[in-house]
């Protein structure tokens, strides 16, 4: 029989905090074991943290960075002043717009060769097609099919913003979805999955298997049976690109305050610290719980201020990968403002039709109860259950 994890974070006369991992929905626990090539990176600050977004430190044309990692996104942005060796006239025009935000960046898109700094000065060689940034723009409401050539001005609030301190890294997987506003989020835009070479050796598929993981303790590019011990996986359908290494989203389905399942995607976003959830096309938000107004606490002068409608204390979610049924190997349930569940977001935000089926954005904080994985070459999300065998501290591991 499986063996199932339970995370269990805070218990009342209900139990209103639960991660639970079971598992392999896969027939081996670990088939990695033939892969030994990677590079195990750890995080620029020395430390994860729910405030910011992690970074990881690395090179281009011999300059040292540090790249914040973002799994909600994919592809390099950087300023053009910090790559003055592209000329004005190089590469090829873009614009990547990240919604989270409502940051506009249009550019050029030249390709890069980028060093990564991984544990006792091994290094990682890659090679992606890099967005140039020439502009940087507060910009609400934009939409790439309607908008291509930029930034409106009929759109509300818009902002000229300084681009010179732009250098942004996303490694997401499955974010180049239709009216996803991310027609470049494909692998070939993708660091970690385009890598050449590990300490100055060749990489081989014979002994790197092309994937990576992600948590609080930093990240593993190249997955290893080493580095995949303890994980759960679940198949991901195909993407939306004929590379071979493009997947969707991973499944999921999640319950709001005990009601029937909406089932679609999930993202785990490394990029911001609060949830987002879409319930249509399936129903519309407000019947199933009303949202109370708070300023954004992530828009910063000089932005205006801006109220957001967000879950209101009580409010209970539940959310399993890739359901909530029999088939689920990972999932969580929390009340909205219980401070004692380490996962808990800094607010959840419903959002509108931005995707053709409900959709989970869990932002970063799932990491302090979970490591994930994304193996590219099979196609599998995986988690390692981070807070199971922790005795005496409210924890508990049971066995079905």
């Amino acid at each position: 029989m499986p063996t199932q994890l339970a995370y269990l974070i805070h218990t009342l006369p209900l139990i209103t905090s639960i991660l639970a991992l079971r598992g392999p929905a896969l027939p081996s626990p670990n088939d990695y074991s033939q892969y030994t090539s990677g590079i195990s990176i750890r995080y620029a600050s020395g430390r994860f943290s729910s405030a910011w977004t992690p970074s990881i430190n690395g090179s281009i044309f011999g300059r040292p960075f540090t790249f914040p990692i973002d799994t909600g996104s994919t592809g390099l942005l950087i300023s053009a002043s910090k790559a003055p060796e592209i000329g004005a006239n190089q590469g090829v025009s873009g614009t990547e717009f990240l919604d989270s935000s409502n940051h506009l960046y249009i550019g050029r898109r030249a390709k890069l060769t980028i060093t990564l700094d991984g544990e006792r000065g091994t290094k990682a060689i890659t090679r992606i097609p890099a967005l140039i940034v020439d502009q940087y723009w507060f910009c609400p409401g934009y939409n790439e099919a309607r908008d291509s050539k930029g930034c409106k001005s009929r759109l509300r609030g818009v902002k000229l913003l300084d681009p010179n301190n732009t250098c942004y890294m996303g490694v997401g997987f499955g974010r180049n979805s239709p009216g996803s506003n991310l027609p470049y989020a494909t692998p070939e835009h993708n660091a970690f999955l385009n890598l050449r070479s590990i300490n100055g050796k060749t990489l081989s598929s014979r002994n790197f298997r092309n994937g990576y993981t992600i948590g609080v303790d930093g990240i593993d590019i190249g997955l290893t049976g080493w580095n995949t011990q303890g994980y759960v996986w679940t198949g991901l359908d195909r993407g939306s690109t004929e590379d071979s290494r493009d997947w969707a989203m991973v499944n999921s389905s999640f319950s709001i305050n005990g009601s029937a399942p909406y089932v679609g995607k999930a993202l785990v976003d490394t990029g911001i610290s609060q949830m987002y959830i879409q319930t249509s096309p399936v129903s519309p938000w407000s019947p199933t719980f009303s949202t109370v107004g708070i300023l954004n606490p992530n828009v910063k002068p000089p932005l205006p201020p801006q109220t957001i409608q967000v879950a209101p204390k009580n409010t209970n979610i539940t959310i399993g990968l890739p359901d909530l049924g029999d088939g689920n190997v990972a999932g969580y349930s929390f009340r909205v403002g219980d401070d004692k569940f380490p996962s808990q977001p800094l607010f959840i935000q419903p959002v509108g039709k931005h995707s053709p089926e409900p959709f989970a954005n869990t932002g970063r904080k799932l990491l302090w109860g979970f490591n994930v994985g994304f193996d590219a070459v099979g196609g599998r999300f995986g988690l390692l259950c981070r807070k199971c065998n922790q005795k005496g501290s409210g924890y508990e591991e049971s066995a079905e």
